[in-house]
């Protein structure tokens, strides 16, 4: 195994900062690019320079334990390593290099004693917060060696919330070594062959919508979000169609839906309508099925693996082809992380094609130049509060009460009625937001006790900028205001039926207007003028 030049910078790295500076640093590394191999090379290294020293290598999934363990016995087949990780049934103490899970240890500083290094894999998982578990346990071992130095790998170097790992009061790291600096840029792999190019295809996808899901801890809530999501039954269906049709010469798929329920629905849809052999992997899958699942996928007995969540990280099935999303985020970090799984290079396949139905391109940009939101701020000005995941050591916001990860449920707060109103304003203005659509979508919108209307969704590109209905069923104000509408747009005598109207819309196509106005002070954005 010869390490590549990026690789061996990467080693370099730590050492050369450490002669100028004492803090805690991330290497950011792509997925695919051998983090593992990295932090390999750095064990072996340091341990044969300074024979005394410990490295901890910490994680938070067990197949990363194993993956982290079983690359140094690769590259070091002696090393002096051990595991402690409840999931793999080991609990090694004290040996130089321990590979353990933050679950099984974040209680053990005391048992596993003094360390030099600590490596954490996927370490934008690491909280602000000095109270989680990877805090309190790297406090612990700080205490027991204050030269204590932390090494985070991670291809995504920020926050689930926003801002980059080092920005913040309580920010546990120093100082980004980039991928840019080590020479492992997502392009440049791609171009040397490292990793496999990404492609999308060259015609729109349908597109899932999030309309009405409000969002908590940094992504859409899981509840809201599934609800809404498996309602749109029929976009699934002509997304399930497209993936069969464009993956019809490629053979190792993996979907990402937006629940349980979701990844079960196009389960069926792929197996029942189409015949494709595949299966779902979530949270709640045995360990035992799990496995079997992906050695499935990665011999070719299936051809599809459908999940949630659970294999956004620490899953390596190098032959994937096709990558669909179905479940729409509001994390970069998220859509990095699940677009990595089809990064990696295989002898069968030529590059991966991305398929998003579900609008995270448009919105969080291309994986190599995220848009990395700011991180929120509390009325004191300092970090937002947040709490930690008890089940998936995630970090969310501390108003959440469920996981967006895990679902996992926060017990509810009792309701606590202040004696005093609320000085904040009820009704606040924003200016309207100019767009120039280049697409719009017609649709009935249903409310209960009203009358159908005419639903337009005005886009630019595949993004949605604002919508407007148009009320064909209604009387007074609200049909005369539709009748205007209709003749400046359509043209003709406007249909008493609001099916009809659709049915006209999408045949006779509108104009599109030259611009509109939206007004994105509200829960939706709704538009409040049209120009032609």
């Amino acid at each position: 195994m010869i390490p590549r030049d990026y690789q061996l910078a990467a080693v370099q790295a730590p050492f050369d900062y450490y002669q100028k500076a004492h803090g805690h640093i991330v290497l950011e590394l792509p997925t695919g690019s051998g983090k593992s191999l990295v932090q390999a090379l750095f064990i072996q290294r340091i341990l044969q320079d300074a024979p005394g020293h410990r490295v901890l290598c910490l994680t938070h999934v067990r197949e990363l334990v194993e993956q982290n363990h079983d690359e140094l016995m690769t590259v070091w087949p002696c090393a002096p390593a051990g595991i402690y990780s409840a999931g793999l049934g080991r609990r090694d103490t004290r040996q130089p290099v321990i590979f353990a899970s933050i679950q099984s240890v974040h209680k053990r500083a005391k048992e596993l004693g003094k360390f030099a290094v600590v490596f954490v894999d996927e370490c934008h998982l690491v909280p602000s917060s000095g109270s989680t578990m990877y805090r309190t346990f790297i406090n612990a071992l700080t205490e027991i060696n204050p030269q204590l130095k932390v090494i985070g790998l991670s291809a995504t170097p920020y926050r689930l919330n926003g801002g980059l790992l080092t920005h913040g009061e309580n920010a546990l790291f120093d100082d980004i070594v980039s991928a840019k600096k080590l020479g492992c840029t997502l392009p440049r792999l791609i171009e040397l062959g490292h990793l496999a190019p990404m492609i999308t295809p060259k015609d729109a996808l349908p597109q899932l919508s999030t309309e009405g899901v409000g969002k908590s801890g940094g992504d859409y809530k899981p509840a809201q979000l599934a609800s809404a999501i498996e309602a749109q039954r029929d976009i699934t269906e002509l997304a399930c169609a497209e993936i069969v049709r464009l993956g019809a010469d490629r053979g190792c798929w993996i979907i990402f839906c937006a629940s349980v329920a979701h990844c079960h629905q196009v389960e069926q849809i792929l197996a029942f309508d189409h015949e494709i052999d595949c299966a779902v992997v979530v949270g709640e899958t045995a360990k035992a099925d799990r496995d079997d699942a992906v050695d499935d996928l990665r011999s070719g007995v299936l051809q599809c693996l459908i999940s949630v969540n659970v294999l956004s990280t620490g899953f390596n099935v190098k032959q994937i082809d096709l990558l669909a999303m179905l479940r729409p985020t509001d994390s970069c970090s998220l859509y990095v992380q699940q677009v990595g799984r089809g990064m990696r290079v295989a002898d069968c396949k030529d590059n991966c094609l991305v398929l998003d139905f579900a609008g995270n391109i448009a919105k969080h940009g291309p994986i190599d130049d995220v848009k990395i939101p700011k991180p929120p701020r509390s009325k004191g000005g300092g970090d937002a509060v947040q709490k930690e995941c008890p089940t998936c050591v995630m970090l969310i916001f501390a108003g959440c009460l469920t996981c967006p990860f895990c679902g996992h449920e926060f017990p509810r707060p009792e309701i606590d009625i202040s004696h005093k109103p609320s000085t904040q304003n009820i009704i606040g203005k924003a200016d309207p937001v100019e767009y120039r659509p280049t697409k719009a979508v017609y649709g009935i919108h249903k409310k209960p006790g009203k009358p159908d209307s005419l639903r337009v969704s005005y886009y630019v590109g595949l993004k949605a900028v604002g919508s407007l209905w148009v009320c064909v069923e209604h009387e007074g104000f609200a049909r005369t205001k539709a009748q205007q509408w209709w003749k400046t747009f359509v043209g003709g005598e406007m249909p008493d039926d609001a099916v009809l109207a659709v049915w006209e819309c999408k045949y006779d196509q509108p104009k599109l207007p030259s611009s509109i106005l939206v007004d994105e002070s509200g829960k939706f954005p709704m538009v409040k003028e049209a120009r032609i």
